[in-house]
């Protein structure tokens, strides 16, 4: 029976990515859009397919607070984050967090340091549309699409 694993990537240029244990794209969504109906509606749907007998389960990446981060920038972004978690616990999909070193690891050499981000960004983005041809992979949905295809290769993380 199929497993799916899904990538998340929180904040609001982020995305949510099912993958199946095959390697193909259940479904996606952009964070930056989405209402936080649309958010519950697809992790509802996805935890359903759990109910079904299918092995579903998520990996968030962990994120913090960043220096120079403004006060009602952290709060937005730390309710968002936490509205993520809830949302995937209420659906019945476990979850697990990771950092993003260690899901960029397997996705070859990229870009260090603080004055590399956009570049690194970008290298993530290519390695996504290596990985996911067929796919319409952006700067917001790269990074989540390389967290579910981690859970999938580590069996979630």
């Amino acid at each position: 029976m199929e497993s799916f694993y899904i990538g998340v990537d929180p904040g609001s240029k982020g995305a949510i990515v099912t993958l199946a244990s095959s390697g193909l794209v259940e479904s996606s969504l952009r964070l930056g859009k989405a209402s936080e109906s649309d958010i519950w509606d697809y992790l509802r749907k996805a935890g359903r397919l759990g109910h079904d007998g299918h092995f579903v389960a998520a990996v968030i990446e962990q994120v913090h607070a960043m220096p120079g981060q403004g006060v009602s920038s952290s709060f937005k972004f730390g309710q968002a984050y936490g509205a993520l978690r809830m949302a995937l616990t209420c659906s019945g999909i476990p979850w697990r967090t990771v950092l993003p070193r260690d899901w960029q690891k397997g996705c070859g050499p990229l870009s260090k340091g603080k004055d590399d981000s956009a570049q690194r960004k970008r290298e993530l983005k290519a390695e996504a549309q290596r990985r996911f041809p067929g796919e319409n992979i952006v700067l917001e949905n790269a990074d989540a699409y390389l967290i579910a295809d981690f859970a999938r290769r580590t069996n979630w993380g």
